[in-house]
């Protein structure tokens, strides 16, 4: 086996296991087990919301804006727009939670 065709592997965010991480640092099963939704996909990024605007929109761009001042792939942040704006207001909230660490 070519080791340099395969993921390095890293400890996984979620089960401390030494894994092939995906996005976040989390293994697959993590990523699909309930696991990995108590801890949000980029927790070392933060964004405070209180004494922010409470609207929706707000609230997105102030995620979106601390995903790519973090140099996160403008895939993601595209995908966690996508996912923020697939709902009603407590969806953007939800998500902008399970993205990001939110003060």
């Amino acid at each position: 086996m070519n080791p340099a065709l395969h993921d390095p592997l890293k400890l996984c965010n979620g089960c401390d296991t030494e894994a092939a991480t995906e996005a976040g640092g989390y293994c697959k099963p993590c990523l699909e087990a309930d696991n990995a939704q108590a801890v949000p996909r980029y927790p070392n990024i933060v964004v405070e919301l209180i004494g922010q605007d409470g609207n929706a929109f707000s609230i997105i761009g102030c995620v979106q804006k601390a995903l790519k001042r973090a140099g996160i792939p403008a895939e993601e942040v595209t995908a966690f727009r996508e996912e923020a704006t697939s709902g009603d207001y407590n969806n953007v909230l939800t998500t902008a939670m399970k993205w990001v660490t939110v003060e």
